[in-house]
């Protein structure tokens, strides 16, 4: 409780009047005392000494008393003055203690070694949806749920005998709906068998990681099925490679012996239609050997390491250099940044969209086809542009599939695989592939690579 120092202050200043008073009645005395002795001073010498002493006693005495006195109202207002204050910062900081305690979205409380709260935040009935009195009134075992009561029988009773904190305590609390709170505790035990405790709901966490858990091993159950999946494929392509290659080489090989031995004798019917024989068998064939390749991509492992761009796409040239050979064609190579990547792979991609180019400008008096590099961002693109038949972009999206062709096999050969590669091989480096074109004005395909950075 705060002082009235106000009241005291005016004692105060009354006892400080009275002190004064009390020294103007010794000053007084003295002043009248000294007429005195001038008086008698010639008549009784002796008893004017005797009077002067003892008047002069008088106003010492009063003037201590005085100083005394206000001396010690200055001791006993520094004192209270200072105990008011004591007790109202006390008072402010209890205030603002149950504020937070209030406020908190913490279940906070103090639990007695009788299995009872003694005292909750708003938090527990905001979180639990029981009243204050129905959660004091029970014992706080009532709310555990039955499968949690032992181990938190034992965590109270282990802070109750050794006196250590639980710094990670998990348990369900019954909610008045009849579903179940996970509360996460931490207690500090106090003298008494007292505990204060802080817990904080973390029932969604548990949720989201159950879902999670779940989402898992249903990932991983997929992840079975694709592996398994995968070893199928392997089988496939096994048989593929030896059980149907070898009947297609077959029946390539015996029909061009046919026609090399029996040719004339045959009529011009029948020697088409053996050279349709030959030239389905090694198209099979060649779809084959993409479908290998395609299927190979996935499980090949990635051996990346420096790759001198413009060095390799030179290289390549050199190798289809029979593909230009009675045409026109002007090739224009721009700067091209060395990357990071599987140079294996990398140069398929850039066979397979070279060999488009070529292909698709056959029909061009006079062909062009550029290859280049931009740098955007941290990605640097690359790019093959051609100006041969180019495509309809409204079928774009049909580009990189397997078997999807956007030109008939009469006008351009292919098996409808080599841009699917492409695909496969830039997104195994993270990079992305896309195409833009117009019908009859050519075509120009783009991927991306990370840049290089200094080691």
């Amino acid at each position: 409780m705060t002082l009235p120092l106000h009241r005291f202050r005016a004692s105060r200043v009354v006892a400080l009047l009275l002190s004064l008073l009390v020294m103007a009645i010794g000053v007084t005395v003295l002043i009248g005392w000294a007429f005195d002795i001038a008086a008698l001073k010639t008549v009784f010498p002796g008893l004017v000494t005797m009077k002067a002493n003892t008047a002069l006693g008088m106003v010492v005495c009063g003037v201590a008393l005085g100083a005394c006195l206000s001396l010690t109202l200055l001791l006993l207002e520094h004192f209270f003055l200072n105990t008011g204050i004591s007790i109202t910062e006390r008072k402010l900081a209890e205030a603002e203690f149950n504020r937070f305690f209030s406020l908190s979205m913490d279940l906070m409380c103090i639990a007695n070694a009788d299995g009872y709260f003694k005292l909750i935040n708003p938090a527990f009935t905001h979180t639990l949806g029981w009243s204050a009195e129905e959660i004091l009134g029970r014992p706080f075992l009532d709310f555990v749920h039955p499968d949690d009561r032992a181990a938190t029988l034992r965590e109270v009773e282990r802070q109750i005998t050794t006196g250590q904190n639980t710094f990670e305590f998990e348990n369900r609390y019954l909610h008045q709906d009849g579903s179940w709170r996970v509360l996460s505790w931490k207690s500090v035990p106090q003298p008494g068998g007292m505990m204060y405790a802080v817990a904080r709901d973390i029932t969604e966490r548990r949720e989201a990681e159950e879902q999670i858990q779940k989402l898992n091993e249903e990932l991983k159950q997929r992840a079975d099925l694709l592996e398994m999946a995968n070893k199928e494929l392997e089988a496939f392509s096994y048989s593929v490679s030896h059980d149907l290659r070898a009947p297609l080489r077959a029946v390539d090989g015996f029909s061009q012996a046919v026609l090399e031995d029996y040719g004339p004798q045959l009529p011009e019917e029948g020697r088409r239609y053996l050279q349709t024989i030959r030239e389905g068998a090694q198209r099979m064939g060649a779809l084959i050997d993409d479908l290998l390749t395609f299927s190979r991509l996935s499980r090949t492992p990635l051996k990346k390491q420096e790759v001198n761009t413009g060095k390799l796409v030179r290289h390549i040239l050199e190798e289809l250099n029979s593909r230009r050979e009675g045409r026109q064609v002007g090739i224009q190579i721009g700067d091209l940044p060395a990357c990071q990547g599987d140079p294996a792979l990398l140069k398929q991609v850039w066979i397979n969209l070279i060999s488009n180019a070529l292909k698709y400008t056959r029909r061009r008096e006079t062909a062009v086809i550029e290859i280049g590099c931009k740098l955007e961002q941290d990605e640097n693109v690359y790019f093959v542009r051609d100006n041969g038949a180019g495509f309809d972009m409204r079928y774009a999206h049909k580009l990189f599939g397997v078997f999807q062709r956007l030109h008939r096999a009469d006008e351009f050969e292919g098996t409808g695989v080599g841009l699917a590669i492409v695909q496969r091989i830039i997104h195994r480096h993270g990079g992305r592939v896309w195409a833009d074109a117009a019908p009859d004005r050519g075509a120009t395909f783009y991927f991306t690579l990370k840049v290089m950075t200094s080691p």
